[in-house]
């Protein structure tokens, strides 16, 4: 129910529109996982008729109408841009409104964290560039737990760097496809450093600062 096109629109311009879950520089077997997998996973189709579809579904839950509904957006950049689109999406295709809740990027991250929230723009992160780490989340309840942990095990467990990247893209089409996760955009960093030090480690996608061999000439 939503058009992406004009969802993605709306990216800020140091944002990389995403081709899947996983982001390009992520490795596998130490090489780039998207070059391995040789393929993205596709978006999931838009629906000819959304609002009776949603009517299908309410009717089969014994239910009105969905409720009360928000919407987590962060409070700066292009985040209330894209959530107003949505907004209007919604309430154009399904005669829905959500509300929509601007938050500080902590507070947004907290209640992401901890699962309370409905629906929410918000950024995957990781403790490091691994193709598993970006998905291992997504093994946890509320999600499917026991398809998504199973591809994932099934990938970690394969000696063939390529079986292992069709687990994984296997496991990112289906989040996908169960409209669990839709992925927008990639948020490039970087990092600076002062003339003459040398050693510092930083990893990109946790942003963590390493300095045990950090040294100034």
């Amino acid at each position: 129910a939503l058009d992406i096109e004009a969802v993605t629109s709306l990216l800020p311009s140091s944002g990389i529109p995403a081709q899947g879950i996983i982001p390009p520089d992520s490795l596998l077997s130490g090489l780039p996982y998207r070059e391995i997998a040789g393929s993205s996973p596709q978006p999931a189709p838009s629906a000819a008729d959304p609002r009776a579809l949603l009517q299908q579904a309410l009717a089969r839950l014994g239910l009105a109408d969905v409720g009360r509904l928000s919407l987590l957006v962060p409070d700066f950049g292009s985040g209330p841009a894209l959530g107003s689109q949505m907004q209007k999406c919604w309430q154009e295709s399904l005669s829905s409104f959500i509300n929509m809740e601007q938050l500080p990027y902590e507070e947004l991250l907290s209640r992401v964290q901890r699962g309370d929230y409905s629906l929410a723009i918000a950024p995957l992160l990781s403790q490091g560039n691994s193709t598993v780490d970006f998905l291992s989340r997504f093994a946890q309840p509320p999600f499917r737990t026991d398809a998504i942990a199973g591809l994932l095990e099934s990938a970690q467990s394969r000696a063939d760097p390529q079986e292992s990247a069709a687990d994984l893209l296997a496991a990112e089409q289906l989040l996908i496809d169960d409209f669990l996760v839709l992925p927008l955009f990639y948020a490039p960093t970087c990092f600076v450093l002062r003339e003459g030090v040398e050693g510092v480690r930083y990893l990109t996608a946790s942003r963590t600062v390493y300095f045990a061999d950090a040294v100034i000439r």
